[in-house]
């Protein structure tokens, strides 16, 4: 079997996961009407293998997004890239879901990071008394958010300065392997190392 045809079958699988998923969900929210509100934690204990907390996921996320067509492209999306989409605001999510089928928002992390927007812009209006601190509690969070998109940045950044270091050894080796020492390859190394000092 080539590669490609094991990506399809797992995507295949995959899909299947999210539709068992969501009717899983339909299911507790279904189980959760027929108990007592004191009776849902203890009716998940005692019958799954998951915890009270991930029942209450599964119920959110069909309680967003209803049971997906088989045809949908949401099941392409995976669970928790779903869940994470449950924070959005209902009049918000047709324009977050797109950039995400459109690879603007591609990973976890980066999806995260636009969830954190809406609950900033979603905070309560602030009155007179009390808008400094209002005000000043918003911007922490907006500092919060800036905090872990840097630290998203920086992480990016160190793989891209490992991965042009470990360029530019292997590209050196084969330099020195071949024996490359006209004056135009002097030049061009001389440039990179210079390069390589500055960053």
């Amino acid at each position: 079997m080539e590669l490609n045809d094991l990506t399809i079958e797992i995507k295949h699988r995959e899909s299947n996961i999210v539709l068992n998923f969501l009717k899983i969900g339909q299911l507790l929210t279904t189980a959760k009407k027929l108990l007592e509100h004191s009776e849902f934690t203890p009716y998940i204990e005692r019958n799954f293998s998951f915890s009270p907390r991930h029942a209450r996921r599964f119920m959110e996320v069909f309680n967003k997004f209803g049971l997906l067509s088989n045809g949908s492209p949401l099941k392409q999306l995976g669970i928790t890239k779903l869940y994470l989409l449950t924070y959005i605001p209902n009049e918000e999510l047709d324009e977050v879901i797109e950039k995400v089928k459109t690879e603007k928002l591609k990973t976890i992390e980066e999806i995260k990071r636009e969830v954190d927007k809406f609950k900033l812009s979603n905070l309560p209006a602030v009155d007179t008394e009390g808008e400094r601190h209002l005000k000043w509690l918003r911007e922490g969070q907006a500092l919060l958010v800036l905090f872990q998109d840097y630290k998203f940045q920086m992480s990016e950044m160190y793989k891209l300065k490992s991965k042009i270091t470990n360029k530019l050894s292997e590209w050196i080796l084969l330099r020195n392997k071949f024996n490359y020492t006209n004056p135009g390859d002097n030049i061009l190394v001389n440039k990179i190392q210079e390069k390589a000092r500055l960053e």
